[in-house]
């Protein structure tokens, strides 16, 4: 609850790091879906797959982030549904097509989540990213495609 938004940022951030607090902290979390600063509603979406949590609650407000204006928070909430099992193809076929993304941090937020939950549909994750690292012109996202490869 604080009034700076990158304290709320790295807050919300360290509670899906925290497992036994997570869940106790949920309830504080939710209301987050609609935090004025994109950076803290990303957060929220990483850290709610993150908890893997199945409560109804959890999925109102991903089915909200996911119609987000942020295409960062979009492609987090992609990461979140994919990892919670909820409409795993489209999920990530939106988190392969970011992979295209003009802005270098939403190809890595492609990238690292593609590692996560891209097992999924391995096939289609390995080829999206293959294709990506060819094309791919920065070195810390190349690096990012070659671990998310590793992983898968």
């Amino acid at each position: 609850d604080s009034s700076d938004p990158a304290v709320r940022a790295r807050a919300t951030a360290s509670v899906g790091q925290r497992d036994a607090a997570g869940d106790r902290l949920l309830d504080s979390l939710l209301p987050l879906t609609r935090d004025e600063d994109s950076e803290v509603r990303r957060n929220l979406a990483l850290t709610l797959g993150q908890m893997g949590t199945g409560r109804e609650e959890v999925e109102a407000a991903l089915h909200r982030l996911a119609e987000d204006a942020e295409p960062s928070v979009r492609l987090a909430t992609a990461y979140a549904l994919a990892r919670l099992g909820i409409d795993s193809g489209a999920n990530l076929a939106r988190l392969r097509r970011g992979l295209r993304h003009g802005a270098e941090p939403m190809r890595l937020l492609c990238a690292w989540a593609l590692g996560e939950v891209g097992g999924q549909n391995r096939w289609r994750s390995t080829a999206a990213l293959r294709w990506a690292l060819r094309r791919e012109a920065s070195e810390t996202v190349q690096e990012a495609i070659r671990a998310a490869l590793r992983q898968l």
